[in-house]
Parts: structure tokens; sequence; C-alpha cells
């Protein structure tokens, strides 16, 4: 096509070109100053006949574009020429008076033609391209006609293949396995060699639209690529008394991981001894501190733990006021009361403070360790919302809440006082950063945006995708984001009623409080251990010496008298009757 275009204009411009030579060779032979009007006709008539022949060829060609074009180009050229030569025709009768005016529309045939001209260059180079790039596609399909196709790689499992699909986008992966949780289906992939994984997580809105799931799943980094998927039919676990205790000397469950295994932490640890747990309304976080406070009364006595709660909101921890064993102190319900409570373990800790430092301790377990009697238990403070003190209308309650808080959260590691707080609002300038920074054990439930899971944990977490009702985020130092799903005591009653009314040491006033019968037998088992009588009392009810008569050491003294007598003459009768 490209060469009949141009073997045509070189022949349109050859014929212009030898009819013009053979008039100019006639005018210089006869030595004329002005060609005739005959010659002049023969010209235009030659012009005339090689409109035909391009006529003819237009015909012959289907009316191609550019000829057209091009075509036109010429004979608006070929006739300014012509119309352009008529002045100098020689005077005749034949040669009408107004054609000494044919320069001015020979003007308008040149414009013409130019512009015509341009517009078909134009289109003849696009033709050209237009060839050129069907050359090449007809090269490139056969190319890849010799190509082996070669088959898709297939994990055998539908969303694995999706979420394959679309990692492989941006980032070149291997598929290791999956694995089914309670609330979603995990799916490991395993970045290969050079590839950066950094900006994966942005992709969970994508994986939502080609997985069509309800929620977006939560992806997450560790030692590969973490893709949870939503189940349909979720379930939720149950606490079960009959759990395997984990080991640790202060443990508290935190609950299920997604292999079901029991996750825990361990409060006696520098590095995991104050918690802080957020999340909005509905996550499972006043759930997951009953769950906890649950676990601490199951697997410690009442020697070794006691907890003090302060419930604001006066109805999630009602069933706390009949633990009477493991209960420091009443819930307390009121602004005021927890202020009060907050001087109360503060005092608590200042007291301890002095025992440790008489005995030459720095902490508690060194402290245990080497006193075998009178050893001190660990003090749990609970605060499920925080920030209504944090945050208080009132200054004076506000200012000092945050004074206890972060005393309590700076020096209570040592002395056994452990903090754990809670709120729905985890934002700077509702919760003191001398607070939150010093809760090293970090609980992350659902949350409204994903700037509130990075002010609860300290890092980017999506909190912000988890599904509510238990399932949250856990972290401590030298710990990564472990996800897991908390447990649910159905009857917080229960709890209570599983165990006995024990009251701590040291007992109460002798003289209106008697003992029980498991008091009694608790005097005992001291005074075995002590074989001392004023180290027993001391323990027991907190005299270290004999008083006046009628005072309280005096009445302890003659109880514990009356009760070792009775114990050892049980004891000699047993003995006989047994020889």
């Amino acid at each position: 096509m490209g060469k009949r275009v141009d073997d045509f204009t070189d022949y349109i411009f050859h014929s212009s070109v030898h009819i013009g030579f053979n008039l100019w060779e006639k005018r210089e032979r006869r030595n004329l100053g002005h060609f005739s009007y005959n010659q002049w006709l023969v010209s235009d008539r030659s012009f005339l006949l090689l409109g035909c022949l391009v006529g003819k060829q237009l015909t012959m060609d289907v009316r191609n574009k550019f000829l057209i074009k091009n075509t036109l180009a010429w004979l608006c050229c070929l006739s300014s020429i012509s119309l352009g030569a008529l002045p100098f025709v020689r005077s005749s009768d034949k040669l009408p008076g107004y054609l000494k005016w044919a320069p001015i529309p020979a003007t308008g045939f040149a414009i013409a033609a130019c512009w015509l001209g341009a517009q078909a260059d134009k289109y003849g180079d696009s033709l050209m391209m237009k060839e050129v790039a069907d050359t090449y596609s007809e090269q490139v399909d056969f190319l890849l006609g010799k190509i082996p196709v070669l088959e898709k790689e297939t994990t055998g499992d539908r969303v694995a293949d999706i979420i394959l699909d679309k990692l492989s986008e941006f980032v070149k992966v291997r598929y290791l396995s999956c694995q089914l949780s309670s609330a979603y289906t995990r799916y490991r992939f395993e970045p290969l060699a050079g590839q950066k994984v950094s900006l994966v997580e942005k992709y969970s809105l994508d994986l939502q639209a080609k997985l069509k799931c309800q929620t977006a799943p939560v992806i997450s980094l560790d030692t590969t690529i973490n893709i949870d998927v939503p189940r349909s039919d979720r379930i939720f676990y149950d606490y079960d008394t009959n759990m395997t205790r984990p080991t640790g000397k202060m443990v508290g469950l935190i609950g299920r991981g997604v292999d079901g295994s029991c996750i825990a932490c361990d409060f006696s640890q520098a590095t995991t001894c104050h918690m802080f747990v957020g999340g909005c309304t509905g996550s499972g976080k006043t759930a997951f501190i009953v769950s906890l406070v649950r676990s601490l009364v199951d697997w410690h006595t009442a020697n070794q733990v006691r907890i003090a709660v302060i419930d604001t909101k006066g109805v999630d921890f009602g069933f706390f006021k009949d633990i009477e064993g493991y209960s420091w102190a009443p819930c307390a319900n009121s602004l005021e009361d927890a202020i009060a409570l907050l001087e109360k373990v503060s005092y608590e800790m200042d007291r301890r403070k002095e025992i440790l430092s008489d005995a030459g301790c720095s902490d508690i377990d060194e402290y245990n360790e080497k006193t075998a009697n009178n050893q001190l238990f660990y003090l749990f403070l609970i605060d499920d919302e925080v920030t209504d003190l944090s945050a208080s209308g009132d200054k004076k309650i506000k200012e000092k809440s945050c004074y206890l808080l972060s005393k309590i959260a700076r020096e209570g590691r040592a002395f056994g006082i452990r903090l754990i707080v809670g709120t729905q609002k985890p934002m700077a300038k509702l919760v003191p950063s001398e607070v939150r920074d010093n809760l090293a054990v970090k609980i992350a439930f659902a949350t409204t945006t994903k700037a509130e899971g990075k002010l609860i944990t300290g890092q980017m977490t999506p909190s912000h995708l988890l599904l509510g009702k238990g399932d949250g985020f856990f972290t401590a130092p030298g710990t990564g984001l472990i996800r897991f799903q908390s447990l649910l005591v159905r009857d917080r009653a229960q709890i209570a009623k599983d165990k006995p009314k024990l009251t701590p040491l040291p007992f109460p006033d002798p003289r209106l409080h008697p003992l029980s019968i498991e008091q009694q037998q608790i005097v005992i088992n001291i005074w075995k251990q002590t074989k001392r009588k004023w180290k027993t009392i001391e323990i027991v009810w907190g005299y270290s010496k004999a008083g006046r008569k009628g005072s309280a050491s005096y009445e302890a003294s003659i109880i514990f008298d009356n009760l070792i007598n009775v114990h050892k003459t049980t004891a000699v009768d047993n003995r006989k009757k047994n020889s």
C-alpha cells in the first residue's frame, strides 16, 4: 500500500514537471515574450488529462483517504500554476479580459494545495506507523504461538489461590500452610529472597474485595506473612476450671491462641508486671478482665494473691464482694472510694518498702525466699475504666488519681503491687503517658481506628480490623503481636461459690471474731512451722508481745494456749489408741 502511494505521487510530480518544461522550451525556442493562448490551452488540457488519469487511479484504489487528499493537493498545485501562467499568454481576441485577474484565484489554489499536502503527509505518516505496528503485531503473535503455555500454580485451596494471586502483583511469596482458629483461618506465606513486605498490610481492603468478606482480613508480620480470613461459623471458648495451669510464679490467663493453646502472662517477671487493656465498647475488655481474675483465683491461694477492684460502673464486678479470701479491700464504685483505695494501696506500698529495706531485700520474691513465715502476697489493683479518674471533671480527683496511678506504676513492681487498667478511650490526653508507658503488657481489643491501636500497643496494630467479642492482640517486651481469643466466664457468681470464704491474715480482733475450725487449723499449722508462741501470734493476729489483761493481744495469747493444749492432748490420745 505505502509503495503504491509513493509511486503514484511521484508519477503526478514528474508529469507536471515534464509539462512545465515543454512549455518553457517552446517559449525559448521561438523567443516569444509571452505564451500563446493556444499553448496555454494545450498545457491546460494536459492538466485536465492528468486529472482524468488521477480520477481513474482513485477509482481503482477504492477512494483511499490518503490518495484523495494527496491528489487534491496536487490538483490545486497544478491549477495554481495554470492560472498563474495566464498573464504571460500572448494577446489574442480569444483571451477574455477578465482572465488578467487569474493570479488571484491561483494564490487561493496554492494555499489550498499547501494545507491539503500537510494533511496528506500527516495521514500518510499514521498509515505508515499502523503498517509497522501491524507487522510487529504479526511477528509477536507468531513468536507467542511458539512459546509453550505454563499452567498456573495452585495450592488446592481456593482462598489461598486468591490471596496468592493478589500478593503476586506486588511481592513474590510462597504458600506455606493454613490453620483453622475459633474466629478466622490463618494463611501463612513466606516471602522469597529480595522481596520487601513492609507495605503488605495496606492491601487488606483489596483482599476483602477479592475474597468477598464482610470484614477485611487481618494481615500481620512475624517470621511469615500471616493473613487471617474471618470465619462465617465463629465459635467462642468458655472458661474451663480444669485447664492446666501454665508454668510461672504468678501467672494469669490471657486467652487461647490461633492453635487453641493457652496463652498466659507471668506477673512475677519484671517486664510483665503491669498491664494496659484497651478496646471500644463491646470488644470484650471487661469479660477479659473477669477471666483474668478467675484464673488468678483458681491458680493461686489467698496467701499468694489479693485483689482490689475499682468499678465505677458498679455492675461488672458485683461478684467480687463474695470472694472474701482474695478481696484485699471492698470494690470501689465511686470516684471518692477509688481515690481512697488508691491511697490505701500507696500506704501499703510504703509499708512494704520499709519491710524490704529492713530485711535487706530488693524485691518481694527475694524477701519471700528468705522469710519462711509472714510472707508478702501479690496485690493486684484493677481499674476497669481508668479515664473515669484520669479524665475526671473534678480537677482534684484528676490530679490525685494521676499522681497515685503513676506512683504505683513506677514503684509497685518491687513491692509486689500489680496494676491492671482498662479503657475505652486510649487517647494520650485522657490516659497520661507516665501511666501508660509503665504498663509493659499491652492488650488491644477491637478499636474504631488504627491510630487507637497504636496508642494502646505502641506499634502499628490493625486492631480496627478485629472481630470484637474477645478477639484481641497481646504484646509484651520481647514479644511480637500475638492474636488471641479471650475466654468467657458465663456464671461470674460461680467464682465465689467455687472458693471457700477465708479471712486473710492477719486475723481480725480475737475478742470480736472467734476462730472457725478452718482458722484454728491455720494457727496450728503456722505453730508447727515456727515452734514459737509469739511468732505464731504475730503472724496470725499481728501482735508481737503480750498486752494488759483484756487487750486483744492478751486474748490472742489465751486463745493460742487453749488451742495448742487441745491439739497436744488430742495428739497424745491418738498415739495411745494407735499403740
